[in-house]
């Protein structure tokens, strides 16, 4: 197994930055943007369904959470659309300062699927970071 770990420091409240990776309205302003097809679905639940698509790129996930502490802890598994592997996925958002939270994603999978994930990720935090995020409590 290999872990691929990922931090970005994100200008808003934690309860906003959950929100924008639990709400799927605010999750396709900033996960892949660019592609006008990609498709959302988030239920924030123990059990409940992530998943992310873009049927024109041909990439994707779907996974379900395993857990959601709010406004601090989301955990789930990922399988991508082309890949039998399931991954784990933890994002931590640590509040820095009143108004920055450092969200730390700890992304666990077969050495196999590792390739790309910490660019990933970092591109896909970094698109977070560069928005403005509504300043929920």
């Amino acid at each position: 197994m290999t872990e691929v770990r990922v931090f970005h420091d994100v200008p808003g409240r934690a309860a906003a930055v959950f929100r924008a990776f639990t709400d799927a309205d605010l999750l396709r302003t900033w996960w892949w943007p660019h592609l006008p097809d990609a498709t959302y679905a988030v239920d924030p639940v123990p059990g409940g369904e992530i998943a992310v698509a873009s049927p024109g790129a041909g990439i994707g996930f779907r996974g379900a959470f395993v857990e959601v502490t709010a406004p601090t802890r989301l955990a789930f598994t990922w399988t991508w659309v082309d890949d039998p592997e399931t991954d784990t996925v933890e994002v931590v958002m640590t509040p820095l300062t009143p108004d920055t939270t450092r969200v730390l994603v700890t992304h666990t999978c077969s050495s196999d699927s590792a390739a790309g994930l910490e660019q990933g990720w970092s591109d896909v935090l970094g698109r977070l970071a560069a928005r403005p995020i509504s300043q929920a409590r």
